[in-house]
C-alpha cells in the first residue's frame, strides 16, 4: 500500500511539473517572440496568446505579469501614431491586479509603478497624485530588493523628473540610475523572469548627459 501511494503521489507531482513547465515553455515562446517585433502588428499575435495563457493560469503572477506589461509596451510603442491604443493602460491595469492578487512582489509592484508613470503620460493632470504615490510604491520596492535593476531604474527616473524643489532632478537621480546601470550589467537573463528595462536606461542615460 506505501508503494502504491509512493507510486501515485510521483505521478502527481509529474503531472503538475508537466503542467508548470507547458505554459512556462509557452509563455517564453511568446515573449521572445514580442521582443522580437519590429512593428504594432507584430506584437499582436503573441500578446493575444500570452492573455490566453494569463487567462488559464489565473493564479500565477508571471502570466499577468508579461500580459500586463506588454499592454503597457504596447502604449508607448503607439503613442503619436494613428493606431493608438486607448484601451492598453485599462488592460494592463486589469492584469496587474490579478498578479498583484497572486503574488504583489517586487516585480510586480515596480509594473504597478510602470503603470503610473504610463498613466501620467496619457492624463498629465494626475501628476500631483500619481507623482509622490509612484515614487513611494518604488522606494518601497527598493527597501524590499535593492538589487533589482528595474525598480532603481524606474525610481531614479521618476526622481529626474520630479521638480528639484521636491527632491528630484539629476542629482538626486544619479545613485539609483547608476545602480540600475551596474545590475543590468550583471543581469543574466532566462527568457522568462522580467529582465527590460535596459532600453529605457539607456535612453536616460543619453538625457543625463545633456
Amino acid at each position: 500500500m506505501k508503494t502504491l501511494s509512493i507510486v501515485f503521489l510521483s505521478l502527481f507531482t509529474l503531472a503538475n511539473l508537466g503542467a508548470q513547465n507547458t505554459w512556462e515553455g509557452a509563455l517564453k515562446s511568446q515573449i521572445a517572440k514580442a521582443d522580437q517585433a519590429r512593428s504594432l502588428d507584430d506584437l499582436t499575435a503573441p500578446l493575444a496568446t500570452m492573455e490566453r495563457i494569463a487567462l488559464t493560469e489565473k493564479g500565477e503572477w508571471l502570466t499577468n505579469y508579461y500580459a500586463a506589461y506588454y499592454h503597457g509596451y504596447k502604449f508607448w510603442w503607439s503613442m503619436g501614431s494613428e493606431s493608438s491604443c486607448k484601451d492598453c493602460l485599462s488592460k494592463m491595469d486589469d492584469y496587474l491586479k490579478v498578479a498583484e492578487a497572486a503574488d504583489n512582489n517586487v516585480e510586480v509592484m515596480t509594473l504597478r509603478a510602470y503603470y503610473n508613470q504610463a498613466m501620467l503620460n496619457a492624463d498629465p493632470s494626475q501628476t500631483m497624485i500619481l507623482g509622490p504615490k509612484t515614487t513611494g510604491i518604488l522606494m518601497k520596492a527598493v527597501g524590499m530588493d535593492s538589487e533589482n535593476p528595474r525598480a532603481n531604474l524606474l525610481l531614479g527616473q521618476n526622481i529626474l523628473f520630479t521638480p528639484e524643489q521636491y527632491g528630484g532632478g539629476a542629482a538626486n537621480a544619479k545613485p539609483y540610475l547608476d545602480k540600475a546601470n551596474a545590475l543590468f550589467a550583471a543581469q543574466k537573463a532566462d527568457g522568462l523572469n522580467p529582465s527590460w528595462g535596459q532600453r529605457d536606461l539607456e535612453r536616460l542615460n543619453g538625457q543625463m548627459k545633456k
